[in-house]
């Protein structure tokens, strides 16, 4: 049997402070925020990536996480579009359902991932 799976882990660094906003309709909790990723242990490239979290998730980054600070999210990768007159715009983004603590990982095998110079030789 063939199972599917979208399970992302992030570890990396707040890019901005966390836009924290409670729903119109239904007042439940959302932060957006983006993380910082180093491509390589010893580079200064970085990737953004848009992070999402609602409810209780949200209200302890807000309260808790600002610019600049560590931090690690269990999640899913979602895409989603809109419409801006005549053009359909795309956009992805990882809506977070745990926090990981990373002061706990000192190896980032232990995270999931697979070390750079493993990768390396494997490619």
């Amino acid at each position: 049997m063939v199972y599917d799976c979208n399970v992302v882990e992030i570890m990396g660094t707040l890019g901005d402070e966390p836009k924290f906003k409670k729903t119109q309709n239904t007042n439940r909790s959302m932060v957006t925020f983006s993380v910082r990723v180093r491509r390589r242990p010893s580079s200064t490239s970085t990737d953004k990536l848009m992070i999402q979290a609602w409810e209780d998730l949200a209200d302890m980054i807000n309260e808790n996480y600002h610019q600049g600070d560590r931090i690690g999210i269990r999640g899913k990768m979602v895409s989603s579009y809109y419409r801006d007159g005549d053009v359909t715009k795309y956009f992805t983004r990882v809506v977070a359902y745990e926090l990981l603590d990373v002061d706990e990982i000192e190896d980032p095998s232990a995270f999931g991932f697979i070390g750079y110079d493993q990768a390396e030789a494997n490619a």
